[in-house]
């Protein structure tokens, strides 16, 4: 969804909640998606997500979120159910 502009576009002019996908985009991608829908004023959250399946666990890559959340400032979420509960311990020590 991400590298689709005119998608994004389209979704963020409805203002409803959406989440992100950032699986298998580069931060330019993730930047131009942010600033579409901050630009239409569509509340949205971030969706960490690893392209690995199945995925060990040390390649969760958790420390993704932090710089996700740190660089955009918004929520971030993981889209990978493995790493659902490290998710939730590190979300609970990042407030």
């Amino acid at each position: 969804m991400v590298v689709y502009e005119d998608l994004l576009k389209e979704v963020a002019l409805e203002k409803k909640h959406t989440f992100i996908s950032t699986g298998m985009t580069s931060l330019k991608q993730i930047d131009r998606a942010v600033e579409i829908f901050r630009e239409r004023n569509c509340p949205f959250e971030l969706m960490h997500c690893v392209s690995i399946y199945p995925m060990e666990d040390e390649e969760a890559n958790l420390n993704c979120i932090r710089t996700l959340r740190d660089r955009y400032k918004c929520n971030v979420v993981t889209a990978d159910m493995r790493s659902v509960w490290l998710c939730h311990m590190l979300q609970q020590l990042l407030r």
